[in-house]
This record gives structure tokens, C-alpha cells and sequence, in this order.
């Protein structure tokens, strides 16, 4: 839509952008505008409700979770769920073979921006106080970029103090080609996140037939519900960052 301001404003306008001021006095005058909008915390910043209230007439959310967050933040609008649409690039992980034969060592892997509320930190201890140096076990983490750098110098120190030899860091990000051998040289796919809005990635190991461990919240929660999922118990609540 911001893209294409100059053009004569449809019937429906949607906001797909952060709604910040600048992005919504850009939007088209149509006759109904609604919110594309995520969050992944239990509370949405008290801006966004009186934008949403403000200046559109309906907001759409990817997760099941979100319906409830927005209208006990406040939000007064009708709130419906959206599930978040992957585009044609999902096609290559639902064209490649499923998954049917364990790697040798055993690979568990998570791919994610490192942010806090991602818990790398978590992870890595984890592993490292379960598989240290074990020969029949690996821990691959890639991260794609890099939002906190304490947390980044925090896992440096972590893999040298540690001496981890059963560890593969990378980072940046990868091209599609990469990612997608990445992601299918997993056996696990591990995300034990404290909130998340869309849980792209498990979904991406789940149509390559990879089971995943995650954490029982936000955007998780239905995937937890599946078979194909461990969930680790997700009860700790503190204040978003």
C-alpha cells in the first residue's frame, strides 16, 4: 500500500508495515482499513491500541494467541485471524524428501536472529549441560543476525570457557539454497523462544518432516498440540524487552 500511495485508493486498504504514525498517514483514504499486525509478548504497546482504534476498522493477527492479547490490551476493533501465508518459497521444503533417516552424530539446530527473548543462551547451556563434547550428538546455530551484543559475546565466551568441540556456530544470513540445506541437515529443530508471533522455522522443519522442541507458548502453542512436537513447559512471565 505504501508503496503505491500515488494510486487511487481501493475499496480495502491494508497496512502490512509497523504501525507507527508515518506508516498510517500513508495509507490510502479507502472505505475499510484494516491492520496487519503482530506481537509476541501477552501485551501489546498502549500506541498501538489507540492507533488501532483510531484509524482502522479491523486488525488482523497470524496466531490464535493474538486474538486474545489485543482485546485484553484493549483494542476495540473487530480482531480476526489471519494465518501468515509463506509464499512459493515454501514449495522447496515441501519438494524435498522427507526427512526418514538420522544424521550420524544426531543434529539438533535452530536458525534465529539473536535477540533475547529468542533464548540462544538458554539453549546452548542446555545442550552443553547434556551432550558436552559428545561424539554422537551435535548442536548447529545459525544466527541470522545479530540484535544483542552482549548475548553475542556471551555465547563466544560460553563456546571457548567450554572448550565445545560438538558445536557448529554460523552467522549472517544465508541465501535460500543455504538455508535450505541448513534446515535439512537437522534431525530436531530446536526453538525454546520465550514469545513468538509468526514460528516460521518450525513450520519450515515440519514440511521437511523434522521434528522440533519448542516452547508451549504464543505462536507455538498450536504446533505443540501435533505429534511432531516436544513442548517444553513455558511459565516464567516477565516483563518484554
Amino acid at each position: 500500500i505504501i508503496n503505491n500511495q500515488n494510486k487511487t485508493a481501493g475499496y480495502v486498504a491494508i497496512l502490512t508495515d509497523p504501525l507507527d504514525k508515518k506508516n498510517i498517514l500513508k495509507i490510502p483514504n479507502s472505505i475499510i482499513k484494516i491492520a496487519r499486525s503482530m506481537f509476541e509478548t501477552t501485551k501489546i504497546p498502549d500506541y498501538w491500541v489507540k492507533y488501532l482504534n483510531q484509524y482502522f476498522d479491523a486488525v488482523a493477527v497470524p496466531a490464535t494467541f493474538l486474538i486474545e492479547v489485543y482485546k485484553n490490551s484493549g483494542v476495540q476493533i473487530p480482531i480476526f485471524l489471519l494465518p501468515e501465508c509463506f509464499g512459493s518459497y515454501i514449495d522447496k521444503f515441501f519438494e524435498s524428501d522427507i526427512k526418514t533417516k538420522r544424521n550420524n552424530p544426531f543434529i539438533f539446530g535452530c536458525s534465529a536472529s539473536l535477540f533475547e527473548h529468542k533464548n540462544h543462551i538458554l539453549l546452548l547451556r542446555s545442550f552443553i549441560n547434556k551432550y558436552k563434547n559428545n561424539n554422537n550428538v551435535k548442536l548447529k546455530l545459525h544466527i541470522k543476525t545479530i540484535a544483542d551484543i552482549k548475548a553475542m559475546q556471551e555465547i563466544n565466551n560460553i563456546i571457548i570457557q567450554e572448550n565445545i568441540t560438538n558445536g557448529e556456530l554460523t552467522i549472517g544470513c544465508l541465501n535460500s539454497k543455504e538455508y535450505l540445506e541448513f534446515m535439512k541437515s537437522l534431525d530436531c529443530y530446536v526453538l525454546v523462544s520465550k514469545g513468538e508471533g509468526f514460528s516460521f522455522t518450525p513450520r519450515e522443519a515440519l514440511a521437511l518432516g523434522i521434528p522440533c522442541i519448542l516452547s508451549n507458548n504464543s505462536a507455538h502453542k498450536e504446533l505443540c498440540e501435533t505429534p511432531y512436537v516436544i513442548p517444553v513447559k513455558s511459565e516464567i512471565r516477565e516483563i518484554a524487552k
